[in-house]
């Protein structure tokens, strides 16, 4: 094998590799989209974040509140970006 054909293929796999992981990428990012897990992560995060990880009911039900009321804040709800359409409608990830 002279040089040229070994970098034509080290090329060609290189460009298959790049093409199959931006494939890849794309689908976990709508199936992300559709069924909400960065949403639903957010709010956990929020949550978690405001209790700092106690497990008192009454603490979490006050943290429950303070999480509602920041998402039902007009500057937070016009930022939403939740589905919308047939998967919104069906309810995916609710």
């Amino acid at each position: 094998m002279n040089l040229p054909l070994v970098l034509d293929v080290v090329i060609s796999l290189v460009f298959i590799y790049l093409a199959l992981s931006l494939l890849a990428s794309e689908i976990q990012e709508l199936v992300s989209t559709l069924l909400q897990w960065r949403a639903r992560h957010l709010r956990d995060s929020i949550t978690n974040l405001f209790s700092g990880g106690t497990e008192q009911s009454r603490e979490q039900a006050h943290v429950g509140n303070l999480v509602d009321a920041i998402y039902d804040d007009p500057l937070v709800r016009d930022i939403n970006q939740e589905a919308r359409g047939v998967v919104g409608e069906r309810g995916f990830g609710r």
